[in-house]
């Protein structure tokens, strides 16, 4: 007579049960808040699109020779957020009037944009953006996929600065990276109909896949444990 060693059999199949589990069973991005203002702004002229549905970006040029191309910006009010977990910018790009692949520039503003509005004239504007938006620290260069749906930067360090620090939130700048002339990723905007406009998201987090895990290697552990009590109880005879 032979013991059938159940566990030593079924271990393997038990992990990877465990393991499709987690692969399918991760924490569902949440949304944390829609921004609160957007516009595009071609630089130019000064021209301020806050009711557009979508936020059309350009590449910028030197201080001193003439802007024509759009530079975006994005505002959100996170006094409600937690310090905790991770925020990420998610955008969506409207593929049907977007020039894409396209590659866009994410920065933290230095200072309010109504000293960009007020500038007198466009070599002004243009010497606003340099010093507060496009010599500020890159928070993220995203590629904007053909196939568009929602892209994601990670801005957790910024946007908990301004949970700690609401004075120095002064939203976010936006523009193109390399391509052609008035080519654009063409972004949803908050007027956009169908909601798709820039948001804070947190990604999916490995906490839930992360308990199933345990509690499958624990089921393991102590069929495992049992098994070898088992052994010590009974003997198997030939």
């Amino acid at each position: 007579m032979h013991c059938f060693d159940y566990v030593s059999t079924l271990r393997p199949y038990i992990l990877a049960a465990a393991l499709a589990i987690c692969a399918g069973g991760q924490v569902r991005a949440e949304v944390l808040t829609m921004a609160t203002w957007d516009t595009d702004s071609y630089v130019f002229f000064g021209t301020n699109s806050v009711t557009a549905t979508e936020i059309t970006l350009g590449e910028p040029v030197p201080p001193g020779v003439d802007p024509h191309y759009n530079v975006g910006f994005v505002e959100f009010d996170v006094a409600g957020l937690s310090l905790a977990g991770p925020k990420y910018l998610q955008v969506e790009p409207n593929v049907s009037t977007a020039v894409l692949p396209s590659t866009v520039r994410v920065a933290g503003l230095l200072a309010d944009t109504a000293g960009y509005f007020a500038a007198a004239d466009a070599a002004e504007r243009s010497f606003w953006l340099a010093a507060n938006a496009y010599a500020q620290p890159s928070l993220a260069t995203l590629t904007i996929s053909p196939t568009g749906g929602k892209h994601y930067a990670d801005v957790t360090d910024i946007v908990n600065h301004w949970i700690g620090n609401p004075a120095d939130n002064y939203g976010l700048a936006l523009w193109r990276v390399g391509g052609d002339g008035f080519d654009s990723p063409e972004l949803y905007s908050i007027d956009d109909p169908g909601g798709r406009g820039p948001a804070l998201n947190s990604v999916p987090e490995p906490g839930g896949s992360i308990l199933v895990m345990a509690a499958a290697l624990s089921i393991v552990g102590l069929a495992t444990r049992r098994r070898h009590r088992h052994r010590h109880r009974h003997r198997c005879v030939a």
